[in-house]
């Protein structure tokens, strides 16, 4: 069975691998967030490709940070282990971390129920879930905390179920140690673990035996947490206050992120979110299939007589309902009374969720036959691999947004060359609005991804999303080397957007008047122009002429200089002894190798 369960997981991780390589490598790091993530990611591998393998682990476990330390460790492992940095390397950080949560879970189900049917339903249920699998934010498939600390939550709460109810002095510890990680993983999770801790000490002091052996272990598991994460909170704890106190409550952008929602509205909306977003459907099918069919073999069978081992299983039914409620109850408490949209992080919620099911189907499961057991498992596994699978196969893309993102890279390689060439060795960057497509950041991200070359383009503008006074906005738009402005198309909804769509024309006439145009093109719905210093020398377009320039074997500058009387394609292909290209694999272009004259 052992081997069966890891032939699985290595299928998962092949099945994800491969589909994220074809339908989202190749996108541009969409929704913002992931953008820190990966430079972070990037970075620590350049450090330690310039200063070896073990200052690299130093570097990203002690380089400042406002919201977790150990993605950028993770990243550069698994880039060290594929051989090179890549999307597809980095979002296989997310889907090691969810094949550890199942590993802790399966492992904690074993020992707990004795039982290898309820761990296979639990495999089905976490493949059903809908978040992962979606391609939205927060998604095994968006690089950004949200995804890695569900994972880690969950371990943590395989490992708080290992210790049967805190009376493992080993298991304790290991529980402690996952927390840590957890919170470093994520530093605001300790909000969630502070009433986790609170909860715990309260349930033993007020219902559990042996209150002093296990009030001890929970102190032990408090104790190495602390090891873990206060080190590196201490060092980190002006840039966590700056980030979560100042920056989401008193900054002027943060205050646009205050949904204004009454607590009422807000608790409504968590579960709401949870249930839809989070859970989905297909989640919702496979429990109730599994839980159903568990009931209806309980109730047939109620009357039969228990095994020797059901009420240590019963006791552990109950202690793992209570630790699922409380990894449950500590979001439902925080989350709402931030004020602030939390349907990206809900995340954490979904393992005590999880535990509280599995709960339940562990006391309905001593009470089933045996041909019950599998007939539950079966239908949530096959649920949940199915609709695993299936998200995996589905295109997630139309045509339509594959041509816009094609033409954010070609943009993103426009720059890029430009910079290279004119000798710029921080480009500063101006956008008119904000979009997840083009900024400084990202134009890192996207031309690293490419290039493997490391640019480090710099903001000029947004400095934010409000507005500016207008002196500032033009001062920092003549620090620009490579300016996109908006000429048509909707505003965006930020303050900034409707500042630099009132002052449009200025703008258009300023750049006009100082900088040199280097393309208009068209990118989600917006018409957009790219300005460049006029001392940047435009790089010959990479379709046509460096194309000829190549088979000429001239220079790029004199290749330039005489390009008005260049010859046509077809004279050019008969002159270097081909034939004119024809179409190759995957509608790629590719010329004859056997001359027309000889």
């Amino acid at each position: 069975m052992k081997w069966a369960f890891l032939i699985v997981l290595a299928a998962e991780f092949l099945v994800f691998d491969r589909m994220t390589s074809r339908h989202y490598a190749g996108i541009y790091p969409r929704w913002n967030d992931q953008i820190q993530t990966l430079n972070e990611a990037y970075t620590g591998y350049e450090y330690r490709q310039a200063h070896g393998f073990f200052a690299g682990v130093w570097n990203t476990l002690t380089k400042p940070a406002a919201m977790g330390t150990l993605h950028s460790l993770w990243a550069m492992l698994v880039f060290e282990v594929a051989g090179e940095p890549s999307r597809t390397a980095a979002l296989a950080v997310n889907m090691l971390l969810f094949l550890a949560w199942q590993a802790a879970l399966v492992g904690a189900l074993r020992r707990g129920t004795g039982s290898w049917t309820l761990g296979w339903m639990a495999i089905g249920l976490t493949l059903a879930l809908r978040c992962p699998w979606f391609g939205v934010q927060g998604s095994a498939t968006d690089y950004r905390l949200d995804h890695a600390t569900m994972c880690m939550m969950g371990i943590s709460l395989a490992a708080a179920l290992q210790t049967r109810g805190l009376r493992s002095v080993g298991w304790s510890a290991t529980f402690g140690a996952a927390v840590g990680v957890t919170l470093l993983t994520r530093f605001l999770s300790g909000t969630y673990f502070f009433l986790i801790f609170l909860g715990v000490a309260g349930w033993i002091a007020l219902c559990g035996p042996e209150r002093l052996r296990r009030s001890l272990n929970l102190g032990l598991a408090a104790v190495v947490a602390a090891a873990f994460f206060v080190p590196c909170l201490w060092v980190n704890r002006q840039l966590v206050y700056e980030h979560y106190w100042i920056g989401h409550y008193y900054d002027a952008d943060g205050a646009l992120w205050i949904s204004h929602a009454s607590l009422g509205e807000a608790v409504r909306n968590f579960w709401v979110q949870l249930g839809a977003d989070q859970l989905g459907a297909a989640f919702g099918l496979a429990a109730a299939a599994g839980l159903a069919v568990l009931a209806a073999g309980a109730l047939r069978s109620r009357d039969a007589t228990q095994s020797a081992g059901t009420p240590a299983r019963n006791t552990w039914a109950r202690e793992s309902a209570i630790l699922g409620a409380l990894f449950l109850a500590a979001p439902a408490i925080v989350l709402p009374l931030q004020n602030q949209p939390f349907g990206v992080v809900l995340g954490v919620a979904v393992p005590g969720t999880l535990c509280l099911l599995l709960a339940l189907a562990s006391s309905w499961r001593t009470k089933a036959g045996r041909g019950y057991r599998v007939a539950a498992t079966g239908a949530a596994l096959a649920i949940g691999a199915g609709y695993f699978v299936a998200r995996q196969v589905e295109a997630p893309y139309d045509a339509g947004f594959m041509a816009d993102n094609h033409r954010v890279k070609a943009v993103a390689d426009r720059i890029f060359r430009t910079a290279q060439a004119g000798g710029i060795k921080e480009p500063q960057i101006v956008v008119d609005r904000i979009a997840d497509y083009f900024d400084a950041q990202i134009l890192r991200v996207v031309c690293y991804e490419r290039r493997r070359i490391w640019m480090p383009f710099a903001i000029a503008l947004p400095v934010g999303l409000s507005a500016i006074p207008e002196d500032t906005l033009m001062t920092q738009l003549a620090r620009g080397d490579f300016v996109l402005v908006t000429e048509a198309g909707p505003p965006g909804p930020w303050p900034y957007d409707r500042q630099t769509l009132a002052m449009r024309p200025k703008i258009l006439t300023w750049c006009e008047a100082n900088l040199q145009l280097a393309e208009r093109f068209t990118v989600f719905g917006q018409q957009m122009a790219l300005y460049q210093r006029p001392d940047c020398q435009i790089p010959l377009r990479e379709t046509g002429d460096e194309l000829r320039q190549e088979h000429t074997g001239l220079p790029a500058d004199a290749f330039r200089a005489c390009s008005k009387h260049a010859p046509r394609p077809a004279q050019l292909w008969m002159e270097i002894g081909f034939n004119r290209p024809r179409p190759g694999p995957r509608g790629a272009f590719r010329p004859r190798t056997r001359p027309r004259h000889r």
